[in-house]
């Protein structure tokens, strides 16, 4: 085949899958300078040979980078689901303190004349402070735990936002992979794969459920599609 004419060779050069076209590029420099030219790499994959490698190496790097992070995210909702339930208990310590002082304070009142409430006796301040300060004490408690449950709600968002990105560039070097094994024009999950793409696009700029539902189902027929599931 080294004497075939250099058109000839490209011509079924590009019916190959890029895989075939790494080991032929290793049988002789005949076969090297046309295996490796961008003119068949782009009829064959749909890019040139250097972006494919330059690719699938930044993809391999993202996917270890999110995982990375989701690792991070993960433990930081651990550690703020913690932080919540120690704040529940505090308003529930609270809560009960708060009515043991009113109780007392029930009883105070029960044994104070009408002559002393018609004198704004009640009001003092000796009847009143214990209470006050269980009743601040709660107060104190609630906003505490209020606050801990919207940290949490802002990280766990930020982890389903983390764990579906993650999950479409696991997809995308899947895919890629994949396609590194079947020629362009055999790769008949490419209607699914554009229609994929497009929905994760909407659902990254605008993150509905209606958004992230359809990107979802798209993800699993392009699985199917691929003949992976």
């Amino acid at each position: 085949m080294d004497a075939l004419p250099q058109d000839l060779l490209l011509k079924t050069f590009k019916e190959l899958d890029p895989r075939s076209l790494c080991r032929l590029a290793q049988v002789s420099k005949a076969f090297r300078v046309p295996t490796e030219s961008d003119e068949v790499w782009l009829v064959a994959h749909g890019w040139q040979k250097t972006f494919s490698r330059t690719f699938e190496l930044w993809l391999s790097t993202r996917v270890n980078y999110e995982a990375q992070i989701l690792n991070e995210l993960d433990t930081g909702v651990g550690s703020l689901t913690a932080h919540v339930s120690l704040r529940c208990a505090e308003v529930v310590e609270a809560r009960d303190s708060m009515s043991r002082a009113l109780d007392i304070l029930t009883a105070q009142f029960s044994n104070v004349s009408n002559r002393a409430l018609q004198d704004n006796i009640y009001t003092e301040h000796r009847l009143t402070a214990h209470w006050e300060i269980e009743r601040k004490r709660f107060d104190r408690a609630l906003r505490n735990r209020g606050i801990a449950q919207e940290a949490l709600d802002a990280i766990v968002r930020q982890f389903k936002t983390n764990e579906r990105l993650a999950m479409a560039t696991r997809l995308e070097l899947l895919v890629f992979k994949h396609s590194l094994g079947t020629p362009l024009a055999l790769r008949t999950w490419l209607a699914t794969e554009i229609q994929w793409r497009y929905a994760h696009i909407r659902w990254t700029y605008q993150a509905t459920p209606e958004n992230s539902s359809e990107a979802y189902r798209l993800e699993s027929a392009l699985y199917f599609a691929m003949g992976l599931e």
